[in-house]
């Protein structure tokens, strides 16, 4: 686990780069440059890290492991679920504001789209009454869904508070979620965290 010198300089690393994709593409930038900005060295700079790339890939890959927990974590409660993908995106909300409004974050999407798509059929599949290629269908409906709202949101202005934009994901893709479960109104309710009162 690093130390918290290390988290701290890793951060002022971080805050420095996204200050300066705010004004020109990562290929545009310096390494002397982002250190000025961190007002660190180059030196440190390369104790932590080989190239400015690597800074986008480690937030990348804690987001995606992030995404991969929650999914777990969840056990499909919808509610926890979305909650979860929620709060990854405010984790990181500046740098998620200024890959998607720039159209960057092509390869962030895939990978969490599969990562989705992955995790629904490892708990859904055995379980859902569809044939394997009607599932793999609304599978690709709802992982796409799911992740095209979160951009649509950050592209919108973040128009909707963090809680109202959980629900609605929620409620956009509940007929879609259930048609992954098993098929039982019991079930499904159970899943999209709302049990059955009838």
């Amino acid at each position: 686990m690093e130390d918290r010198r290390v988290r701290k300089t890793k951060r002022a690393i971080r805050e420095a780069m996204i200050r300066l994709m705010r004004y020109k593409p990562i290929s545009d930038i310096t390494v002397t440059e982002l250190t000025r900005e961190a007002d660190l060295d180059r030196r440190t700079f390369y104790l932590h890290y080989d190239n400015l790339y690597d800074i986008i890939e480690e937030i990348e890959q804690e987001a995606i492991e992030r995404l991969d927990a929650a999914i777990h974590d969840s056990k499909y409660d919808s509610m926890d679920f979305f909650t979860a993908m929620t709060d990854i995106m405010l984790t990181n909300m500046d740098y998620y504001d200024i890959i998607i409004s720039n159209r960057t974050y092509y390869v962030l999407e895939h990978d969490c789209k599969m990562i989705l798509k992955r995790g629904m059929t490892e708990y859904f599949r055995a379980r859902s009454p569809l044939d394997d290629i009607t599932f793999d269908y609304y599978l690709e409906y709802v992982a796409s869904g799911i992740i095209n709202i979160y951009t649509h949101w950050i592209r919108s202005g973040k128009n909707l508070p963090p809680d109202q934009l959980t629900e609605l994901v929620r409620a956009a893709v509940k007929e879609s979620w259930g048609k992954l479960t098993a098929g039982t109104l019991d079930e499904q309710d159970y899943l999209l965290g709302q049990p059955n009162r009838e």
